[in-house]
């Protein structure tokens, strides 16, 4: 069995909806995947998500399963040598940026204990074609498909207050990793 563990917190981003290009058809293109840092101690995070972000398309973004973004933050310098840039977590969407725990690692089911608030991992995310814009690496589906730095989507079982640093302690579940899982999904790249 494995052990539970601790992680740490980097940083927490929220993010507005901005128009971010043109869609094909000529309409604006609207997304809230760019999240800056929280500046206060703590934020308010239930089942929508954390205070102060927004999911435009809730058919495809936020909702329950998807509550919360996290991302191991040891795959930024990765993702800096691969594309030649420094990428954020900004710029990724990234709602929680954390250390100490890869797609490896975690595994869906794992329990989180983030101050008040009580997560569990969900799925991996699967990159989309905002994720494409925004970064504006045109083929930033296929290396995350290949180098598997999707990171994980949240539920939020308990609300509360989440701190903007500190630690998460983590109850491992018995599901698969999250690599395990990504790697076994199909999509379009």
């Amino acid at each position: 069995m494995t052990r539970p563990y601790r992680i740490q917190v980097v940083s927490v981003g929220v993010g507005k909806s901005q128009v971010i290009g043109a869609k094909p058809s000529g309409e604006e293109w609207s997304s809230a995947i760019h999240k800056e840092p929280v500046s206060s101690r703590s934020l308010w995070v239930d089942r929508n998500g954390l205070e102060g972000d927004t999911q435009v398309d809730r058919r495809v973004h936020g909702g329950d399963d998807k509550a919360v973004y996290a991302y191991p933050s040891e795959h930024l310098k990765a993702w800096a040598e691969e594309v030649g840039r420094e990428i954020t977590a900004a710029e990724l969407g990234v709602n929680l940026l954390v250390e100490g725990v890869t797609e490896e690692t975690a595994r869906i089911d794992d329990k989180w204990w983030w101050n008040g608030v009580r997560l569990i991992i969900t799925k991996p995310r699967q990159p989309c074609n905002t994720l494409r814009h925004h970064t504006g690496i045109q083929d930033i589906r296929l290396r995350m498909k290949n180098n598997g730095f999707c990171g994980w989507y949240l539920r939020v079982l308990q609300p509360g207050r989440g701190l903007t640093s500190g630690d998460i302690s983590v109850t491992p579940g018995y599901g698969p990793t999250v690599a395990e899982v990504f790697a076994g999904k199909t999509f379009e790249t």
